[in-house]
């Protein structure tokens, strides 16, 4: 394996198309980010003859190759490792991060993640929306900055559907509070004054989803979104339900990549 070294540092602003064939005088210090004058004199006592661009464009680039193959064999290293996880079996870190959790979490977990199939599969896609990000164009003349930083592992801390056992019911708004799953509800939206930002996605046939103030529509949702909306005015009134049985089989996965991820250095 190669030794681990730095990329010589290099003259970036200086470079464009009038001097991309440049031969020369190493460029003045000013063309190098964040180099002190003592690095720069140092680097013209170690240059000899004359500088390229071409050259050093070249010995730059293959350092950057060199280290990042060093980075790829040490990972590989460490996850075969730490979880005996060959990296070549996946294209993409994602596909790793779920083969390291099939392999040494799933069945450690005692929870069997339910495969949807079927005509009630698309009612779970259509309650479905992901992650949504708004632009608030509000005003804030005085506030505080906060770092949030792990949302998407937090959320897989708590109970999620698990098992083949799904229940198709009729439910009340009495009962809502019961359910654990998927419910097709009547929404009504509060107004502006009412809740500023909206929180509760609308999705259109031709697939537009918009998050809209003071509208009245139906479609499915999860029961525990439903239930968190309420508490911001949103009136719900459900009339079916596909009801599951609660578990937390990502618990271990997160949290022990979690304390890897915050002990790494």
């Amino acid at each position: 394996m190669l030794k681990l070294e730095g990329t010589d540092i290099f003259p970036h602003s200086f470079v464009n198309k009038n001097t991309i064939d440049y031969k020369g005088l190493i460029p003045a210090n000013k063309y190098f980010l964040n180099v002190n004058k003592e690095d720069y004199l140092k680097m013209i006592e170690n240059k000899k003859g004359i500088w390229s661009i071409k050259d050093n464009c070249l010995n730059y680039l293959q350092k950057d190759l060199d280290i990042l193959y060093d980075a790829m064999i040490m990972f590989a290293q460490t996850i075969w490792h730490e979880y005996g996880v060959n990296l070549r079996q996946r294209k993409t870190i994602s596909g790793l991060a779920l083969l390291i959790y099939q392999s040494n979490y799933l069945y450690k977990s005692k929870c069997k993640i339910p495969l949807v199939q079927g005509g009630i599969e698309k009612y779970f896609r259509s309650a479905y929306y992901g992650g949504s990000v708004n632009i608030a164009a509000h005003q804030c003349k005085k506030g505080f900055i906060y770092d949030m930083n792990s949302q998407y592992p937090n959320a897989m801390l708590l109970n999620l559907p698990v098992g083949d056992n799904l229940r198709l019911m009729s439910i009340s708004k009495d009962k809502l509070k019961d359910c654990f799953g998927i419910v097709y509800a009547e929404i009504q939206s509060p107004k502006w004054v009412d809740l500023r930002i909206p929180l509760l996605p609308r999705r259109f046939p031709n697939g537009k989803i918009e998050i809209p103030h003071n509208s009245k529509w139906t479609d499915w949702y999860s029961s525990e979104e439903l239930l968190n909306c309420i508490k911001y005015g949103y009136k719900i009134n459900p009339k079916l339900a596909i009801n599951m049985d609660k578990g937390q089989p990502f618990n271990d996965y997160v949290n022990e990549l979690y304390d890897t991820k915050t002990t790494s250095h």
